[in-house]
């Protein structure tokens, strides 16, 4: 059901954008209990991403620069 929870959310107003997961328990198995060892697997997901999110960085970044050319 975690895996399954992930949304994502954009805002336009300030750029802002996240995507995790929505279960309720995800803390819980982020930051771990007194029972229970943490799972840090945003970190994970996180360092898998990088290269997929520094390259649609670029490319909107080359985007952009011509666009503004075109002025």
């Amino acid at each position: 059901y975690l895996a399954r929870s992930f949304s994502f959310g954009i805002n336009y107003g300030d750029l802002y954008a996240s995507i995790g997961p929505t279960a309720k328990y995800a803390p819980y198995v982020y930051y771990g209990t007194r029972r229970m060892a943490p799972n840090k697997y945003m970190d994970r997901i996180a360092k898998h991403a990088q290269p997929d999110i520094n390259r649609h960085f670029q490319q909107a970044n080359e985007q952009i620069v011509r666009e503004i050319a075109k002025i």
